[in-house]
């Protein structure tokens, strides 16, 4: 190689094959390796607080077929919706049930209207999903687990919204 005979490669040559005869005890990994123990420790454990926990997870979150735990170094649903925060911020908002809809005003803002304008009854996310005439969408389902069955997150829903 164009290295050879250069004293400090030889030197740093020396030391690499050296290392590589040395025993790895078995409780030692490396960095790269300790980070993705982790980061799949840290996944598995808020999955199973997820599962397991009612007020973890809240009573309104919307279970998508394809959703997808986050992770420490992409998101599905960031890839899905690019750098649109407005798009991200109305995903957010219909997956939490956060949306500017009457089941969320009659929570925080109770003189307000809660009522769809268009049906005359109260417009919460399954009305607006499912029901309502006042929106058009391509799915055709009888009832909310039918929806979380059939509609793909980041492409279905992400287009109704």
């Amino acid at each position: 190689p164009s290295h050879e005979g250069i004293e400090w490669n030889e030197a740093v040559d020396g030391d690499a094959k050296e290392a590589a005869q040395l025993s790895i005890e078995r409780d030692e990994c490396s960095l790269a390796h300790a980070r993705h123990l982790l980061a799949v420790q840290l996944r598995a454990d808020g999955r199973d607080e997820y599962r397991s926990s009612p007020a973890y997870r809240g009573q309104n979150f919307l279970r998508l077929k394809e959703f997808e735990s986050p992770s420490h170094i992409n998101s599905p649903a960031l890839k899905a919706f690019g750098l649109s925060i407005s798009a991200m911020a109305r995903f957010c908002r219909a997956v939490l049930n956060h949306g500017p809809l009457g089941s969320f005003r009659r929570r925080f803002f109770p003189n307000e209207l809660t009522e769809c304008p268009d049906c005359g009854v109260l417009q919460d996310r399954a009305h607006v999903l499912l029901k309502c005439k006042r929106y058009r969408r391509w799915w055709n389902c009888r009832g909310e687990f039918e929806f979380l069955q059939r509609v793909s997150p980041y492409h279905d829903f992400n287009s109704f919204l």
